[in-house]
């Protein structure tokens, strides 16, 4: 799942917290020098601290491993509902993700497991109603998170004294937004509708594509500058998206790549990379690429796909109909024929401005098309309250 280390402090912070009379907030992060004296001191309300961490790490009922399997149920791919993460995108939460985010998973779990008296089975059967809730929830904050810590605490604090259930995630994204401090738990997610109509292309002549950039589309109104651009700068670049949209492909080709196994493995080393969709070739060193390409387009993440690390070496300056060539291949690198099309005529002469506007065009779709994805299978607009 994740370093040693850190299952250790999440695990000691995830069993001090009381399933019958939870606090309004989620322990605080231990330092080694607190779990040093948690472990040595005799007084009476430390030595109760201890008994609890041991007890989840060491009892009889094996907690902390039920807890990590119940998550996994939640998250993995490996119910036939086709919604679960691919592999690399869970281990990616549990790693680099605020490690907050996975204390709140292992809240839940405890919290789900107390109810059946830790029996795993019967706590996954009965909670397989809120997998695409905790599937969004998790990657929303994953994905679009800000300030991470706190968001989680005011989730906790809202769920903590109720029974987990489907109803109990409506709006919760929303309440993160804007918390104390004008801090921001979460960046406002828009609506694939929102998003669409953000989206501004430019026109095909050559002023309107050295002129069109991101920060345009939210330039001059001060909410749009406040609340929308933090989302839409991170939305453009993300991968997990891609990796969500091509979640069949990844489980097909990629079903016995353990990530988790970060001692054997490290990035260079996976099976797999990120291809640009149009060959980045065709915009190295060329000095006269309109900016919407350059700065625009040809680094989001609508021009990349995951693909396997032999054929992306090998195929690097192909035109994309040459390397999408058949319809399992198109179906693998989550593309339509119309974006498929559009990206050829990039690589045929990006220099030409009904070329530059087609490539772009294609790229808006396609990137439209993996984050509603994402949006629809997990229902975000429950989560949001929109």
């Amino acid at each position: 799942h994740m370093p040693a280390s850190r299952i250790v402090m999440l695990g000691a912070r995830a069993s001090l917290i009381d399933t019958q009379k939870p606090s309004e907030t989620l322990p605080n992060v231990l330092s080694v020098s607190t779990l040093r004296r948690i472990a040595q001191s005799s007084q009476d309300d430390i030595v109760s601290k201890r008994e609890r961490i041991l007890d989840f790490f060491s009892s009889a009922d094996r907690m902390l491993f039920k807890v990590l399997a119940l998550i996994d149920s939640w998250l993995n791919d490996h119910l036939i509902d086709g919604i679960g993460l691919p592999p690399v995108l869970q281990c990616d939460i549990a790693r680099s993700s605020s490690s907050d985010v996975y204390l709140l998973l292992m809240w839940f779990a405890r919290k789900v497991l107390a109810e059946f008296d830790y029996d795993l089975k019967e706590a996954k059967d009965s909670s397989v109603n809120l997998r695409k809730h905790l599937i969004g929830l998790t990657t929303a904050l994953h994905l679009f998170g800000g300030d991470k810590q706190r968001a989680v605490q005011a989730i906790y604090k809202e769920s903590c004294s109720s029974k987990l259930k489907p109803e109990t995630f409506g709006s919760l994204i929303k309440k993160v937004y804007a918390l104390d401090d004008g801090k921001i738990g979460c960046y406002r997610i828009l609506s694939p509708d929102e998003l669409d109509q953000l989206i501004v292309l430019p026109d095909t002549d050559k002023k309107s594509l050295n002129k069109w950039d991101w920060w345009g589309l939210v330039k001059g109104n001060d909410r749009n500058e406040r609340e929308v651009w933090p989302f839409l700068d991170k939305m453009k670049i993300e991968k997990g998206l891609v990796l969500y949209a091509q979640r069949s492909f990844l489980k097909k080709k990629f079903k016995n790549y353990d990530p988790a196994r970060q001692d054997l493995w490290d990035d260079r080393n996976r099976p797999w990379d990120y291809d640009h969709i149009l060959p980045s070739a065709i915009i190295y060193y060329k000095y006269d690429i309109y900016n919407a390409v350059r700065y625009g387009w040809a680094y989001t993440s609508a021009n990349i796909r995951a693909w396997p690390m032999e054929d992306n070496r090998s195929d690097q300056d192909e035109s994309p109909v040459s390397k999408i060539n058949t319809e399992e291949l198109r179906i693998d690198s989550f593309i339509t024929n119309d974006e498929l099309y559009g990206f050829t005529k990039g690589y045929e002469d990006i220099r030409t401005p009904e070329n530059a506007v087609a490539f772009i065009r294609a790229a808006k779709a396609r990137l439209l098309r993996m984050y509603k994805e994402w949006y629809k299978t997990l229902d975000i607009k429950f989560l949001s309250g929109d």
